[in-house]
């Protein structure tokens, strides 16, 4: 990895492309297809030529917190946020154990704080419960179900972290 970056724009496709499939293909891969569309919402128009849907999808970016790593010009991590909640973390196959995923949330835990924030709030895959403890994440309850209009989605565990 060469270098993280604050999302700005200028590869909007790009950013945009890999949340989608990564949702697809990771967070949600054990959801029934109708399920997920409904979970994925806006990213599922992540290849649309619909103007609406290109401004509701960059509107979506624009409103969160990204960092963007690379390695020279491939993107190989995206995270994304909200205020004090990390709602995506996604790294690439050939760079995950090479500390991506990690510098990634301390960025984000940066500006957290540089935003006042004293906690982060995550819910993580259950694959991805271990990588959170060990940068200091706690489980706040236990495995919850997210649901769509009453209907069975996908397991998730809540974590949070002190900041201070």
């Amino acid at each position: 990895m060469n270098s993280i970056k604050a999302y700005d724009g200028t590869n909007f496709q790009e950013v945009s492309n890999l949340l989608a499939t990564m949702m697809k293909e990771h967070t949600f891969k054990n959801v029934n297809d109708k399920s997920k569309e409904k979970f994925l919402g806006i990213f599922n128009y992540v290849n649309s030529e619909n103007p609406k849907h290109i401004l509701e999808l960059e509107r979506t970016l624009a409103q969160s917190d990204i960092w963007v790593a690379y390695d020279k010009e491939k993107i190989v991590g995206i995270v994304r946020g909200s205020k004090d909640n990390i709602l995506n973390l996604f790294v690439d196959e050939s760079h995950v154990r090479n500390g991506v995923g990690s510098k990634l949330v301390q960025k984000f835990e940066e500006k957290c704080m540089v935003e006042g924030f004293s906690y982060v709030r995550l819910s993580s895959t259950v694959e991805a419960v271990g990588f959170y403890e060990n940068l200091g994440y706690k489980k706040t309850t236990g495995l919850r179900m997210a649901r769509y209009s009453g209907k069975r989605g996908f397991e998730y565990q809540p974590m949070m972290k002190p900041l201070f």
